[in-house]
């Protein structure tokens, strides 16, 4: 028992650890307002949480169904957001429904033309479906996204995109359908990285998600043998589908 009690102290404590980086990015002050950011030059490599106020559109697929963005009026609403939050001017929100998320990230001049201008932007889990759109060019999408429940296919998944600044500037588009989650919520900002600082956080992310998920095949296999030698003992098994599930 002891044993045991260790053991999931442990397995609990390295996924505090592997959460803290993820939890960090939600920390600071709000970077984007009104939907924008300006970076200014910088000498060390950019990591930047795009935390902050985007542009909603709601009720609207701005790409996909070719709307001019500037007849448009956006709502504002705070990233990272839960559903209990309201979007400012937008009383028109709804929990489920479609719209489109909008950010500009605008660099220095002599930032963008420099050697180093590849970026890596990481794309969190978003309820329901989506699609991105960066600098104008569909980039990549999760599930199918529809203005019904009937045409929408959720899907689980989480994204790396490669960035080239185009004139100085970022566009994100993010178009999404949410019409089966009912605790819908974005509780991660994307966070924009340059190569070195991406290359560390992909490593350490993925280092501690397989050192869990390897701790627990490994105790899952070790109580099965113990019940299998010992079948009358029906706590080894019992242990066994838990840390499994």
């Amino acid at each position: 028992t002891k044993k045991r009690f260790l053991l999931i102290t442990f397995l609990l404590g390295t996924g505090l650890l592997a959460t803290s980086t993820l939890a960090a990015e939600n920390q600071g002050p709000q970077l984007l307002t009104g939907g924008q950011i300006h970076l200014p030059q910088h000498d060390q490599p950019l990591s930047v949480s795009l935390k902050g106020e985007w542009e909603l559109y709601w009720g609207s697929f701005l790409y996909t169904d070719a709307m001019n963005i500037q007849a448009l009026r956006p709502c504002l609403i705070s990233i990272p957001h839960t559903p209990s939050q309201s979007a400012s001017n937008c009383p028109q929100i709804e929990r489920y429904g479609y719209g489109t998320l909008r950010a500009s990230i605008f660099f220095d001049s002599n930032e963008s033309q420099s050697a180093n201008n590849t970026y890596f932007l990481r794309i969190p889990d978003i309820p329901g479906a989506w699609r991105i759109w960066i600098n104008g060019e569909l980039r990549g999408s999760a599930g199918r996204i529809g203005k019904t429940r009937r045409a929408t296919k959720p899907q689980y998944l989480i994204e790396f995109f490669e960035i080239t600044p185009v004139d100085s500037r970022i566009e994100i588009v993010i178009e999404f359908a949410n019409f089966h989650d009912y605790l819908a919520s974005i509780t991660q900002p994307p966070p924009l990285r340059s190569r070195r600082p991406f290359e560390i956080s992909f490593f350490y992310n993925n280092f501690f998600l397989m050192l869990i998920n390897g701790a627990f095949l490994f105790l899952f296999v070790y109580f099965m043998i113990l019940y299998i030698l010992d079948r009358s003992y029906k706590e080894n098994l019992y242990f066994a589908l838990f840390v499994f599930c």
